[in-house]
């Protein structure tokens, strides 16, 4: 049986070729996205964490560290909902960066196993917060409609998850037939002390996802 994400990354490959200016995430799909860029010495690129920093350095790739005029984003994720237009991403800790560039792209590349779309969400939803604040936000999570139980990130070392950016995060259960994730989201940005969450929402920009199996355009 064929590796999926290796089929992935061999679709991306030419969609890589046709631009300058390219944002590459990260995850064990887009590990196999940058196998292939060795080949790609043109192009300049920005990457979303630290991991896919040093996967840039093991193979001679240069990386700008300060991004502008995105002309594509790449990036895979943890769940993706086409009914609900929305893609849940942050199970890496990166969420934030990705985010960024995300946002700052022209258009947008999804790369993901065909598993990975559902009509429900129930992946847990990653927050990044600020570690002052983690026991306010906490209590202020709870609150919210449709949110079930939160729980910090924690290392095999039994210490909390260390962001890049030196943040730590909430692992949140939801009930998703109660939640409605855009008012969610809404209500983050008002609560100081979340940096980001991981909702990634799908249509404002073209989109185009990539599976093993085919390649959609998301409108």
């Amino acid at each position: 049986m064929k590796n999926p994400k290796k089929e992935i990354a061999r679709k991306v490959q030419d969609e890589i070729n046709k631009f300058g200016n390219i944002g590459i995430g990260s995850g064990t799909t887009i590990a196999q996205v940058i196998l292939l860029l060795e080949k790609e010495k043109k192009a300049e690129f920005f990457s979303a964490s630290s991991m896919t920093s040093l996967e840039f350095i093991k193979r001679g790739i240069k990386e700008n560290p300060f991004p502008r005029n995105i002309e594509v984003y790449i990036d895979g994720a943890d769940q993706i909902s086409l009914t609900k237009h929305i893609a849940i991403k942050g199970g890496g800790g990166a969420l934030t960066r990705e985010k960024i560039l995300w946002n700052a792209a022209k258009q947008v590349i999804i790369v993901s196993e065909d598993k990975k779309l559902v009509d429900q969400l129930n992946f847990p939803l990653p927050i990044e917060i600020i570690p002052f604040s983690y026991l306010i936000v906490r209590d202020i999570l709870l609150d919210q409609k449709g949110i079930e139980d939160i729980s910090l990130r924690m290392t095999r070392s039994g210490i909390p998850f260390t962001t890049d950016n030196g943040n730590w995060i909430f692992d949140i259960k939801y009930d998703n037939t109660s939640i409605n994730f855009e008012q969610f989201e809404k209500n983050c940005r008002q609560i100081p002390g979340i940096v980001e969450t991981g909702i990634f929402k799908l249509g404002s920009k073209p989109i185009k996802l990539i599976t093993e199996t085919g390649t959609k355009v998301i409108s």
